[in-house]
């Protein structure tokens, strides 16, 4: 089973201190990337959870590794393909896998 989840507080808190959301892009709002993790997500009613609600005791939505990554194409996609930055896929996660490594690592020498 699944035991590493993220929840929707904690989804939330990503899309934020990432700052994926652009109020000012066409495709990458928060309203346009959040449900992508309804999309993605597991529900205790589909059978692939293995009992995953039973053991992070709750029926809130929630990400699996697998299912974040899911995300993550998906969030690349809005993020530079609807602003026309690229027409690949490929491109478009690296673009976001590199602005995302780039506010994670520290500046300077």
């Amino acid at each position: 089973g699944e035991a590493t989840v993220m929840h929707t507080v904690g989804f939330r808190r990503f899309l934020d201190d990432m700052t994926i959301t652009d109020p000012d892009s066409r495709g990458c709002t928060e309203a346009e990337c959040f449900p992508v993790m309804k999309a993605c997500n597991i529900t205790p009613d589909m059978k692939s959870t293995m009992g995953l609600e039973h053991k992070i005791g709750s029926n809130q939505p929630v990400l699996t590794r697998q299912d974040f990554m899911e995300v993550l194409v998906r969030v690349a996609i809005f993020k530079y393909m609807r602003d026309f930055d690229t027409d690949d896929v490929s491109i478009a996660v690296d673009l976001l896998f590199r602005e995302l490594l780039s506010k994670m690592l520290p500046s300077g020498p």
